[in-house]
């Protein structure tokens, strides 16, 4: 009875553990909140895109164009997901925000499960913890782009690995759980197809535990092709444009990456940021970073060979090996969950040190971590998301609406124009968006937009139809990532018909209200 009883109250305060685990966090992903929210072309055009489809159905096969304007697309559904997000939150950024950052911190469960199978509860708990103060889940937790949920993508191929180590009663469905992880992964980012490799390899592995019936392989055959049916039924209308494409830049050897930068050192320098961004803070391009490196993957590689679940681990936090031959991209989102593998192996290497006469040390190291990584946090993020996942930082959604409420409060009720420099050059999507959902609902009335409208691009703004406003506003994005010709030549074509009467910096943004130099301007408002 005792030892029953025993069990029963370790087990509940395991449980009770994971919970204030998930809950830490929570609070970490909230820290900073509203001036972390970042709003940038991409995630207005995703807010447009999916409400369209649920508001106007205007059903989509293909997804956002991928990186580098190359013909390929990534898959549609994740429009399909954030569309509800948008109805649900009535078209609030900051509400789909926070959803993001919940899924995000529910990732600890899987954490726990994952590393508190294959190792022990005490693994298990450090690893979940490691996962709640990390600088890099922090980075996706508010990242709200396709990318992100690449995360669950990794959580859900091991916990289908996990079914088959430990020969769970259901495990004859974690082979559809693990390729359903990779297709999915693909939806989300056409790059993100490498996922089906590691996923090969790890049903090699642990093929020996796999057990078959009818159900289990229509399910590992037709839950991956389900999740991939966009792309066979949008390749068939384009006359698989995007696999010819796709077959003709891994040919050529495609890559993104900085001048003058080798793809080996592409993917160490990523590899160690893994470490940097997870970790320890110790200079990211450093010998002691990479020394850190060097020493965690001797030791894993030494215990592999003694112990499959360590085995399984190494194929996670390598599985960016499985990319690189196929080409290379600089983003940082390329390597999406496969830190989680490292958070693992690191507090697995606790466990192995906490029973050692040394055994102390491990608990200092662990605040070592989280103090790391909680730093980092502090110092990013009210600067919002990382220059490595947006070329445009420092777009913050707090920012945007204090431009636009300064906007409204100076012209007291009267019309005025407004001249936006900013990325993508004279696209009206991110300031629509806002003015739609925010400033008109607030303010009751839209400006007139001095460059008009883009075709082809998702927002409207009503353009000048003749004359000029008296009041005129000149706004520049975040410098980031604008060329200084651009500025430079709104700034000499604004002088035309305006001049400067007062100038604010309100975050990144530079506000500049103008009187227009026309005699006959006017206050009207678009009708």
């Amino acid at each position: 009875m005792f030892p029953l009883y025993n069990r029963f109250v370790a087990k509940k305060k395991i449980v009770i553990a994971v919970w204030l685990i998930f809950l830490a966090a929570v609070v970490v992903r909230f820290l900073w909140f509203r001036e972390s929210t970042y709003f940038g072309f991409d995630e207005a055009r995703d807010a447009f895109t999916s409400l369209d489809i649920f508001l106007k159905h205007d059903w989509k096969l293909i997804g956002p164009p991928a990186t580098g304007n190359l013909g390929l697309f990534h898959g549609p559904l994740f429009w399909y997901f954030l569309g509800p997000l948008y109805l649900l939150g009535r078209g609030d950024v900051f509400f789909v925000s926070a959803v993001f950052r919940l899924i995000n911190a529910a990732g600890v469960f899987g954490v726990f499960y994952i590393a508190g199978n294959l190792f022990t509860p005490w693994v298990g708990l450090v690893a979940a913890l490691f996962y709640a103060v990390s600088f890099e889940q922090y980075q996706y937790a508010m990242y709200v782009g396709n990318p992100t949920l690449g995360v669950w993508c990794w959580l859900s191929i091991f916990i289908g690995a996990v079914m088959l180590y430990k020969k769970d009663r259901q495990a004859k469905w974690a082979p559809a759980l693990m390729l359903a992880g990779a297709a999915l992964g693909m939806q989300l980012n056409l790059m993100f197809a490498y996922f089906f490799l590691p996923v090969f390899l790890l049903l090699f592995l642990l093929r020996k535990n796999i057990v078959w019936d009818k159900k289990s392989v229509l399910a590992a055959i037709g839950l991956p092709l389900a999740l991939l049916a966009t792309y066979f039924l949008g390749e068939m209308k384009r006359g698989f444009l995007s696999v010819k494409k796709a077959v003709e830049l891994i040919a050529s050897g495609w890559v993104i990456m900085s001048p003058g930068q080798t793809k080996t050192a592409m993917y160490l320098e990523k590899f160690r940021a893994m470490f940097h961004d997870n970790l320890l803070l110790l200079p990211g391009e450093g010998l002691t970073i990479t020394a850190l490196a060097l020493i965690m993957v001797a030791l894993l590689l030494k215990f592999a060979s003694k112990e499959k679940p360590v085995r399984l681990i190494l194929v996670w936090i390598f599985a960016w090996l499985f990319l690189a031959p196929f080409g290379g991209h600089l983003a940082y989102y390329t390597h999406v969950g496969l830190a989680v593998g490292l958070l693992i192996g690191s507090a697995y290497l606790l466990g192995k040190l906490r029973k050692t006469r040394g055994g102390w040390l491990a608990y200092p190291l662990i605040l070592m971590v989280m103090f790391s990584n909680l730093y980092l946090i502090s110092a990013q993020a009210k600067r919002s998301l990382i220059f490595q996942i947006k070329p445009q930082p420092d777009m913050r959604l707090v920012d945007e609406l204090a431009v636009i409420d300064l906007m409204y409060e100076e012209a007291e009720g009267k019309g005025y124009t407004v001249r936006l420099t900013g990325i993508p050059y004279r696209i009206q999507t991110v300031w629509a968006y806002l003015f739609k959902q925010y400033g008109v609902p607030k303010w009751g009335y839209y400006p007139f937009w001095e460059t008009g409208n883009i075709e082809g691009f998702a927002g409207y703004m009503p353009p000048p139809k003749s004359g000029t406003t008296c009041l005129r506003y000149l706004i520049r994005e975040p410098l980031k990532g604008l060329p200084i010709d651009i500025i430079n030549e709104d700034i000499k074509t604004e002088n035309i018909f305006s001049r400067a009467t007062s100038k604010k910096e309100i975050g990144w943004f530079i506000w500049e209200k103008r009187q227009a130099r026309d005699t006959n301007c006017h206050d009207n408002k678009p009708i």
